[in-house]
């Protein structure tokens, strides 16, 4: 049952980030959910689950900006971590 949790936490928060929070923008700079939900899962669900919802997540973004892939995975998971 947590899986299941996490992964609709996962594609909601991916689903909201690529389509309204990329319009979205105060001063230039647009809000990141990404950072915001890594954070609240590894205090949530522990270190270990949160620095894994912190690699998906970071590549996701990774996938969609078109930059090099892996970074923000990496740095995500030392975040969740």
């Amino acid at each position: 049952m947590k899986g299941i949790k996490l992964f609709l936490i996962v594609l909601g928060v991916y689903l909201l980030q690529i389509i309204i929070m990329q319009e979205i923008s105060f001063w230039g700079i647009s809000p990141n959910l990404f950072l915001v939900v890594t954070c609240g899962i590894s205090f949530l669900f522990g270190s270990t689950t949160g620095g894994a919802c912190g690699l998906i997540l970071g590549l996701l973004q990774d996938m969609n900006m078109g930059r090099a892939i892996g970074l923000n995975g990496f740095l995500f998971m030392h975040i969740g971590i």
